[in-house]
């Protein structure tokens, strides 16, 4: 009895001493953890151009730009930015410091050219191996190289603009022009307006000159004077030889007409 007495004695009194040194060894960082300041860590802001970029911190997505005020623990973190369109990334360290707010711009540099193209009057279309659509056009995905850009309005008062470029990686070209229209007397209207004016001329010398002929063979048979009848028959040859001149002069310009409105 008195052995059992003095067992749970010995094993209480040890408790007590573990308990009494465990809270000595912790009362130091108890007051070290009370006095040293809670940290709040700091934001990041990612913006890019273009936007959707791809954003990875540490090898951890995070999202598509714009991020804005994401929070993270103060240290250094590796940033990636992915343009998935263009197939292009940059890697960069950023430190985010206690409570600060970190803003991140990034301009992504990319294997395509950018065109801009606007007319006045809009809604032309623009064209360069294939139909881009109608102005004001925007289009961010244009290989590098040499094109030859085709701007034409559906209303054919206005005249086609054709623009010999050259596009480089990044390269971002911006058409502006003012669609004229043609004069009203080209050299062709000129020329058709001509052949047009002689041929109806000729026509109408010949239809009078076959009047005349008619006429003059119509007097020559009901003349009673010999001298007058001789007269109206070599009026009338005349006229008619004249006739076939009108006749000949306008069949070429009617051919001519028809050439420069289906060939030229």
């Amino acid at each position: 009895m008195v052995h059992v007495l003095f067992s749970r004695v010995r094993f209480f009194w040890r408790l007590s001493a573990f308990l009494m040194v465990s809270a000595f060894a912790l009362i130091p960082g108890f007051f070290l953890y009370a006095a040293a300041p809670p940290q709040e860590g700091g934001t990041l802001t990612v913006i890019t151009v273009p936007e959707r970029a791809e954003v990875w911190i540490d090898g951890g997505y995070a999202g598509l730009t714009p991020i804005r005020d994401k929070v993270l623990a103060p240290g250094r973190y590796t940033l990636r930015l992915v343009d998935p369109t263009r197939q292009t990334s940059t890697s960069e360290t950023v430190v985010i410091g206690d409570g600060e707010r970190l803003i991140v711009e990034r301009s992504l540099g990319g294997s395509y050219a950018r065109l801009r193209v606007d007319t006045d009057p809009q809604g032309a279309n623009v064209g360069i191996s294939a139909d881009l659509g109608k102005t004001p056009i925007v289009n961010d995905y244009l290989t590098p190289g040499q094109y030859k850009i085709e701007i034409r309005h559906p209303n054919t008062k206005y005249l086609p603009i054709f623009v010999d470029t050259s596009f480089v990686d990044g390269q971002l070209l911006t058409i502006s022009h003012k669609l004229g229209k043609p004069p009203l007397f080209t050299t062709k209207r000129t020329v058709q307006l001509a052949l047009g004016t002689g041929a109806a001329l000729a026509w109408t010398w010949a239809v009078i000159e076959q009047h005349v002929t008619s006429s003059s063979l119509q007097k020559s048979i009901y003349a009673t004077d010999d001298g007058r009848a001789e007269k109206m028959s070599t009026r009338a040859e005349n006229a008619g030889i004249r006739r076939t001149v009108a006749v000949s002069a306008a069949g070429v310009l009617t051919v001519a007409l028809q050439v420069t409105i289906f060939i030229w």
